[in-house]
């Protein structure tokens, strides 16, 4: 390896193969992604590096990612989903090597296709462990763990060729358990005992498409106290980390939030042309009002999907999102609630392509008062069988 030593190549530990178990995971992660079918279908099954964690209509769990980290970090996560009609699942594990952002959504339809009304629930669990809280050590006993509850309902109105509607509404609160209580929640909290946060969200909308072109989503959310509409997204396996700090701020200052309201709208909207080209964007406004205090949120996404077939041997999505600031996006496009997304196949030849993937972050500069971007890149090669 000349002047450099096999210690020195980044991930080389994922190319030692020490034991049968670190084997296997050093197989596993050569693989980007196995995956049968599409989402939505009867069976859809994905393992590996996954960029778009879904459950149910995403009031928990939305378009949550395990490659945050990646390339440098190959993750292997699943997603199994299965609709047997008058029953189904949907389930989540980000990663396999350490089980702790997991779980799943289970509904029924009692009525059966004579009245296909999905009666549904849902639980998360996740145990993030940051090796500090507020610049102080941590023992992982005294690190909580997160348990997000939710349930559901979702009913077909409408089911034509040029136009369906489907009716549904979301009801989530979090909640947490300390196997040993930190001195800081001493008096707060009761060691291993399950405790909810002071709040509530609830969501009811509308979605479906039009003329198999557009594809929309309107949804009208109320929230009690404190609750965050699928935060679980792409940007919480950075955010985790800092979590529970963020809880022991809830814990402890319950009352600066508890009779805290949030009410507004989300809008969401693609259009789909020739089979192969989607544009889409999404609107989130709502009012917080804590006290005598009203604060006007706003957030946005903007994303293209190119299909096969519509550039020979091309294909992919880009994405943009903002996740708050808003009004400020023409003066600051760019900046730290922004996030840019690129994944880019080419066609090598029959079942085989490769995938360049790109994602754009930024971190205010104190000295230069800019926004300094972050880049992660990486390549695949992605094998096609069926």
């Amino acid at each position: 390896v000349g002047i450099f030593g096999f210690k020195d190549w980044e991930n080389h530990d994922e190319w030692d193969f020490r034991d049968w178990k670190d084997g296997l995971h050093d197989f596993v992660t050569k693989f980007y992604y196995v995956s049968w079918g599409t989402f939505g279908d009867p069976v859809y099954f994905k393992i590996g590096s996954i960029d778009n964690f879904f459950l149910g209509h995403g009031f928990i769990v939305d378009n949550y990612s395990n490659m945050v980290y990646f390339p440098e970090e190959v993750t292997v996560g699943m997603q199994l989903n299965i609709d047997a009609g008058a029953a189904g699942f949907e389930t989540m594990v980000a990663d396999f090597s350490r089980l702790q952002l997991f779980g799943g959504r289970f509904f029924i339809r009692p009525a059966g296709k004579s009245f296909p009304l999905a009666i549904g629930v849902t639980g998360i669990h996740d145990k993030p462990e940051p090796a500090t809280i507020n610049g102080n050590p941590t023992e992982t006993d005294q690190l909580p763990r997160l348990i997000f509850t939710g349930a559901d309902l979702d009913l077909p109105i409408l089911r034509l060729k040029v136009f369906s509607m489907k009716l549904y509404a979301d009801a989530a609160k979090i909640g947490y358990i300390y196997k040993e209580v930190p001195s800081t929640l001493s008096g707060y909290v009761d060691p291993g005992t399950f405790n909810f946060l002071n709040g509530l969200g609830t969501g009811m909308g509308l979605m479906g498409t039009i003329a198999k072109v557009f594809n929309y989503r309107v949804e009208y959310r109320y929230i009690l106290g404190y609750y965050e509409p699928g935060i679980i997204n792409y940007l919480w396996e950075n955010r985790r980390l800092e979590y529970p700090a963020e809880l022991e701020e809830l814990i402890t200052n319950e009352d600066s939030y508890k009779d805290a309201t949030q009410a507004g709208f989300l809008i969401k909207g693609s259009m789909v042309l020739f089979k192969k080209l989607e544009f889409g964007l999404g609107y989130d406004n709502f009012d917080k009002t804590t006290g005598t205090q009203t604060e006007t949120v706003r957030k946005g996404t903007m994303f293209v999907n190119v299909e096969k077939d519509l550039i020979p041997k091309v294909y992919g999505n880009l994405s943009y999102d903002r996740t708050d600031n808003l009004e400020d996006i023409f003066k600051h496009p760019f900046n730290e609630d922004t996030v840019l997304n690129a994944e880019i196949y080419y066609e090598l030849g029959a079942g085989i392509s490769l995938v360049v993937n790109y994602k754009r972050t930024f971190k205010y500069n104190d000295e230069t008062d800019e926004y300094d971007p972050i880049d992660s890149f990486g390549m695949n090669t992605v094998f096609t069988f069926f």
